[in-house]
């Protein structure tokens, strides 16, 4: 389905975030589209390909 959306609305925004100033307040919404994000998927995809793990395997993320 996500592959799908990508194809059809490449330029479209996907998934935002917002800054968060000192003084704690919050600036505008900065987008990735859906092509620049489905990129990353599949980037992601074979990084994991590459490191040996199939469909099934299970494995964590970290972050911060």
């Amino acid at each position: 389905m996500f592959a799908r959306a990508a194809k059809l609305y490449p330029k479209n925004n996907c998934m935002g975030r917002r800054s968060v100033a000192a003084d704690g307040s919050l600036g505008a919404f900065e987008y990735e589209s859906y092509e620049t994000v489905h990129s990353r998927v599949l980037a992601l995809g074979s990084g994991l390909a590459e490191l040996g793990l199939v469909t099934g395997d299970a494995f964590g993320i970290y972050g911060q």
